[in-house]
């Protein structure tokens, strides 16, 4: 279990729906899994990048441009799911590489257009450190929570919904 490399790649055209699971497992435990949805007409980008105990979810409805990065340390598991409902083409790429010991990372890409909300969970345990930043000019909303536990349990949150036209660009990073 030196270096595992996967590569899943879907295109979705017109009420399409492109299934990508990529699985990578390492020496230590290291499982990595990425699963992107694309459904109807629309692109969709997701990247979540995780060497440890990681979450990230997003998820990308309608017309607008929806962009999450997640990236954490540690040992772990990493969920990405991308729903896309809109027009246009899907692209959903997963890619997962391990790294012999204790690395695993996992790309989903997904983008919609308008009235998309993103949102980006990051659990990991030992150290966090988060900041997410959103712009959307158009009724758009961004929280982003914070919350440490103590020496080796640390939970951050990110969450940035952008509804109407608008661009949201959320970056989670756990370590």
């Amino acid at each position: 279990d030196a270096h595992a490399h996967a590569h899943a790649d879907a295109d979705a055209h017109a009420d399409a729906h492109a299934h990508a699971h990529a699985h990578a497992d390492a020496d230590a435990d290291a499982d990595a899994h990425a699963d992107a949805d694309a459904g109807a007409d629309a692109d969709s980008h997701v990247h979540a990048d995780a060497d440890a105990v990681a979450h990230a979810d997003a998820d990308a409805d309608a017309d607008a441009h929806s962009h999450v990065h997640a990236d954490a340390d540690a040992h772990a598991h990493a969920h990405v799911h991308a729903h896309v409902h809109a027009h246009a083409h899907a692209h959903v790429h997963a890619h997962a590489h391990v790294h012999a010991h204790v690395h695993a990372h996992v790309h989903a890409h997904a983008h919609a257009h308008v009235h998309a909300h993103a949102h980006a969970h990051v659990h990991v345990h030992v150290h966090a450190h988060v900041h997410a930043h959103a712009h959307a000019p158009v009724n758009a909303h961004a929280h982003a929570h914070a919350h440490a536990d103590a020496d080796t349990h640390t939970h951050a949150h990110a969450h940035a919904d952008a509804h109407a036209d608008a661009h949201t660009h959320v970056h989670a990073h756990a370590h």
